[in-house]
């Protein structure tokens, strides 16, 4: 399933930047220009095919069921906002064990470098309580949006959230 999430995310990206402590890859920042993103076709086509190779196997159906009902929670959360934004935080990771190290600052001001590049004034991002949310609110994001739900697979609840520069 993490393999599908990923292929997930290189569909919507148009900047990154990958944080490396002795060479090895610790953090990684994945970023859309709203106004410029236009779906990669090569990576589209594997994510779908990634997909239906889950789909073809009972054990994994659930799973993706759950990601997609997850997708349509946050996708409804960003349209009761009724606004638009001109980018997204698409991907946000640090390797727990960097935690506390700078990399997620460094990481974050990347992306914040970025948007001034591009002229990119209000952006958004998805998060949940299986994340470091926590670190958002630090950064004096907004929180804008929430919706807590429960995991039919896990029998446990998730909160997900919705954070942006702007009020």
């Amino acid at each position: 399933m993490a393999h599908v999430y990923l292929l997930s995310t290189f569909c919507e990206y148009t900047f990154s930047q990958v944080a490396l402590a002795d060479g090895v890859p610790v953090g990684v920042m994945l970023g859309k220009n709203n106004k410029q993103h236009k779906k990669p076709l090569k990576q589209t086509i594997r994510y779908y095919w990634a997909v239906a190779k889950m789909l073809m196997r009972k054990e994994s159906r659930g799973v993706l069921n759950l990601f997609a009902e997850i997708d349509r929670e946050n996708e409804e959360l960003l349209e009761s906002l009724e606004r638009s934004f001109d980018a997204e935080l698409v991907l946000f990771a640090v390797s727990r064990d960097q935690h506390g190290q700078g990399i997620g600052n460094a990481l974050y001001q990347a992306f914040l470098d970025q948007l001034k590049q591009e002229q990119l004034d209000t952006f958004y991002l998805y998060t949940d309580t299986t994340c470091t949310y926590t670190f958002y609110d630090r950064q004096n994001l907004h929180r804008l949006a929430e919706k807590t739900m429960t995991l039919p697979l896990f029998d446990e609840q998730l909160t997900l959230y919705i954070y942006s520069n702007t009020p």
